[in-house]
């Protein structure tokens, strides 16, 4: 999974830099939830793999992906109607 998602950052600080007049403040917002996430994932995937078992926590982790993904998608369609 961290190869498979080791370009996702880069992507979003590149994607959030894209309009000129909101780049400083986009690119701050995505480094905070970027570092927010590293720094309180562990701990949740932890406490989930107590609860449901290591399988069962990288699940959850797989099917937030899946999430992530479908919303993005939502998000690039209202992008490009709006331009």
């Amino acid at each position: 999974m961290g190869i498979g998602l080791a370009a996702v950052f880069p992507l979003a600080l590149r994607a959030a830099g894209y309009d000129p007049s909101i780049s400083g403040p986009a690119v701050a917002a995505v480094s905070s939830v970027g570092y927010a996430g590293l720094l309180s994932g562990p701990p949740v995937i932890g406490l989930l793999a107590e609860a449901l078992g290591l399988a069962g926590a990288l699940a959850c982790v797989c099917a937030l992906l899946v999430l992530a993904a479908a919303l993005a998608g939502h998000l690039s369609t209202r992008t490009r109607a709006a331009a």
